[in-house]
């Protein structure tokens, strides 16, 4: 999920056989001419959600970024660094928001969503390859 200056992503469970508390070290790296490839940001080292919200990030169609994680506990590595994520960017401030999922249904073992139709400008993309919800 991206907006003009955030980009949005979570990551796989984690073993149980690992910690019962993992803890994620986070780090990106800006994709650009400029940057050095062997140069990674942390972003932390001890986050607890497997969904992460990175803010402040350049908002023009140039920048893409690359993320990467492993897994701690309170005392040490128990991973190696996953492999870097797909290069994702943020949105031009002018591009078309998809709309916002409501819930229809919840039950037990399943919830229903319904949204409005995207603006076609987002589903006649060539990049728009469809829905995913987390």
């Amino acid at each position: 999920e991206s907006s003009s200056s955030s980009i949005t992503f979570g990551f796989a469970a984690v073993s149980p056989s690992l910690s019962s508390s993992p803890l994620f070290h986070i780090q990106m790296r800006l994709l650009d001419e400029d940057s050095d490839p062997a140069v990674w940001s942390t972003i932390s080292q001890t986050f607890a959600a497997r969904r992460v919200r990175k803010k402040n990030l350049q908002s023009d169609s140039n920048s893409s970024y690359v993320f990467r994680y492993r897994v701690r506990d309170s005392i040490d590595y128990l991973t190696p660094w996953s492999t870097p994520s797909l290069p994702m960017s943020t949105l031009c401030p002018s591009s078309p928001k998809s709309p916002t999922p409501r819930l229809k249904k919840a039950e037990k073992a399943s919830v229903t969503l319904t949204w409005d139709h995207a603006p076609d400008e987002v589903t006649t993309s060539d990049d728009f390859l469809g829905y995913e919800i987390f």
